[in-house]
């Protein structure tokens, strides 16, 4: 089973009804949006389970999301976030007078709008008055009773307005996630947008490295281990002219995020790369996830082109080559995006 095929069968699951709570239909939709390496989506699925009142749950939800953003599309998709999910929370409010109030919200995440919905129903049901009242108590009571109700019936009809909101726009994502993997789609949009970035700025910045990102991504296409060994190889170098160019190879010893000091010679290039990061955006979770990122994407390069070299063609196949393009043009358009000190990293969320 390929890729393509495995989240086929997620969105399928999730579309005919096996997950039945939203919340639970959001985490699997993350999944997929993550799979995909579909980060805008993954943005307001992630924003879904968090209170977007609270500013620091709102910002750490889209921590391994901003790296992937310069400035301006930040600012445009999180106004459009925002206002989406303004507009999701919006629930009915009567004053004193019961007189209806314009704008009023409710700030929550949906798992905690599940829970308030729970509550809203067995606090509904449970305002029975007991039997044997004096008539007067059984008055007044049944009086708060009546109160009781109404603003559980109230809640619970906010709640499930909301839900029902919500799971209809992940619904709509999974379903077009669906008919793009069933009629053999590129979901590239996003992809192809970095790949020009990425090209465009590697020309600029290292002509040499994007030749042999070019004939990296040409060899793909052939049909035989020896190429694919080749682009391993394409890829390999591109990344070590990436770091010569960002930053370059050096005799003193340099103390990196973990405390440690260390020689950061020439064969050395995923570890300049990664203080590169370190040294650009300190102390930040986003620039921590990037360089988890690029740790984990050199190990996999340098392990497809070992077993290439050493002949064992059965366990590397094109998928996992494709795979690591891929994930080649990502990591790239986030260091290329600091370079040009146009990362959303560096942005100013108010701004």
């Amino acid at each position: 089973m390929n890729t393509s095929e495995y989240i086929l069968g997620l969105v399928s699951k999730a579309l005919q009804g096996e997950v039945q709570k939203v919340s639970d239909l959001i985490r699997q939709a993350a999944r997929i949006a993550r799979l995909r390496n579909d980060y805008l989506t993954l943005w307001w699925l992630e924003w879904e389970m968090v209170n977007i009142s609270d500013k620091e749950a709102r910002l750490r939800s889209i921590d391994e999301i901003i790296p992937h953003l310069t400035k301006e599309p930040f600012a445009y998709w999180h106004n459009k976030f925002y206002g989406i999910w303004v507009d999701e929370r919006a629930v009915e409010h009567f004053d004193e007078d019961n007189d209806p109030v314009e704008g009023m919200l409710l700030p929550k995440g949906i798992g905690e709008v599940e829970n308030d919905l729970d509550h809203y129903i067995k606090t509904g049901a449970q305002a029975i008055s007991p039997q044997g009242l004096h008539s007067l108590d059984l008055y007044y009571k049944e009086e708060s009773n009546t109160t009781v109700r109404r603003l559980a019936r109230l809640g619970e009809k906010n709640c499930k307005n909301i839900l029902s909101r919500v799971r209809n726009r992940v619904s709509v994502y999974l379903s077009n996630v669906e008919k793009q993997l069933m009629f053999g789609q590129i979901h590239a949009d996003i992809f192809e947008e970095n790949r020009f970035y990425v090209e465009k700025k590697l020309g600029e910045l290292c002509p040499d490295a994007l030749t042999k990102f070019v004939a990296a991504y040409q060899r793909t296409k052939e049909n035989n281990p020896e190429s694919w060994a080749q682009a391993l190889t394409s890829c390999r170098r591109l990344l070590k002219s990436l770091a010569d160019a960002l930053y370059p190879a050096r005799d003193n010893l340099v103390k990196g995020g973990d405390g440690k000091e260390r020689k950061l010679t020439d064969e050395m290039y995923v570890a300049r790369l990664w203080q590169y990061v370190y040294e650009s955006v300190q102390n930040t979770t986003s620039g921590a996830l990037l360089q988890a990122q690029i740790q984990d994407y050199g190990d996999r390069v340098d392990r497809l082109y070992e077993l290439s070299c050493k002949g064992v063609h059965a366990e590397v196949n094109r998928f996992e080559l494709n795979q690591c393009l891929i994930q080649t043009y990502m990591i790239v358009g986030d260091l290329l995006r600091l370079s040009d000190n146009n990362s959303a990293l560096n942005a100013d969320e108010g701004s």
